[in-house]
């Protein structure tokens, strides 16, 4: 099993001039040294925060459900092969209920699993997605099951009306 593997440092404080500001305007204090390892600082501790949830998320689901998790697991491994050609096959055809079908209507056995691993996570999602859209550019990467159906964060963002087209 693969762990993730947090390291953060933070070194280069002085009390130098490059400490905050630049050349063209010194008084910036989001330009410089300082400002540049706060914002490392900042994206190392987000990352963490990330994978703390996670493994809340699987915990707050108790022993029984995370032994289910388990066995789903295993169940499914020996199709794998087959089943990644079909989510290529579906994911090529732009077929949203035949991913549907392949990356979420497992867990739909479990109405909780579903619900913690899927409902829940687009529905905080959508708020930080709206933010990023609102940017000037915004990449949105996340698992394929999180797009298709009802609960899929494509339906949640065309309830809100946003247009989301497929390429």
């Amino acid at each position: 099993m693969k762990r993730q593997i947090f390291f953060a440092t933070v070194g280069g404080y002085d009390t130098h001039t490059a400490q905050v500001g630049n050349g063209a305007n010194p008084a910036d204090t989001a330009l410089g040294a300082h400002a540049n390892l706060l914002n490392e600082v900042s994206k190392s501790l987000f990352a963490f925060q990330r994978a703390m949830e996670q493994i809340g998320m699987l915990e707050s689901l108790g022993p029984a459900l995370q032994d289910a998790l388990v066995v789903e697991a295993l169940r499914g491994a020996s199709s794998e092969v087959n089943q990644a050609r079909s989510l290529f096959t579906a994911w090529k055809a732009g077929d949203g209920p035949s991913l549907e079908k392949i990356l979420v209507d497992g867990t739909k056995a479990s109405p909780e699993i579903y619900k913690v691993l899927f409902v829940e996570r687009n529905r905080r999602w959508v708020p930080k997605i709206e933010a990023c859209l609102d940017g000037a550019r915004c990449m949105i990467v996340v698992g394929a099951g999180h797009l298709v159906g009802a609960d899929g964060l494509i339906s949640l963002l065309r309830a809100r009306g946003y247009t989301v087209e497929q390429r």
